[in-house]
């Protein structure tokens, strides 16, 4: 019986999991947008972002683990942080954070698959920035 357990969890994980967009241009076609400002600067608001993230979600367990990546471009003041899912080989694009900015504050838009805790990490991220809470959900 544990075996078979076994198999279906794994079976429903990967189709779960192969649900999910592969891209940054799926994710945004097809994830609801999350926009906000912040009174820091891009380059804080990214650093502060991306250890919020890397603390929250990087690492994973078994086969499937979520990776943490980001760019930050001094000659356009902007920054971007992408979190992916690797589950046996299937990359999904779970979170996309774009961060630019605009005199001397940053404006920050979200785009999250919308569904489990993700559906909600715009506003998670917000109060990170807003307030210092390091609560990850």
């Amino acid at each position: 019986m544990r075996i078979a357990a076994r198999i279906f969890l794994v079976a429903l994980c990967t189709l779960l999991a192969s649900c999910f967009p592969t891209t940054v241009a799926e994710l945004k076609a097809s994830a609801p947008r999350y926009e906000f400002s912040s009174a820091a600067g891009y380059q804080a608001t990214y650093r502060q972002v991306f250890q919020f993230l890397d603390k929250c979600v990087n690492g994973g367990f078994l086969m499937s683990t979520n990776n943490v990546q980001g760019n930050l471009y001094t000659d356009i003041s902007s920054g971007e942080i992408t979190v992916r899912n690797n589950n046996m080989g299937d990359r999904s694009t779970l979170l996309q954070v774009e961060i630019n900015g605009v005199n001397a504050k940053s404006q920050v838009i979200v785009y999250s698959v919308n569904i489990g805790i993700w559906k909600d990490y715009g506003r998670v991220i917000e109060r990170n920035l807003n307030t210092g809470s390091a609560e990850c959900r």
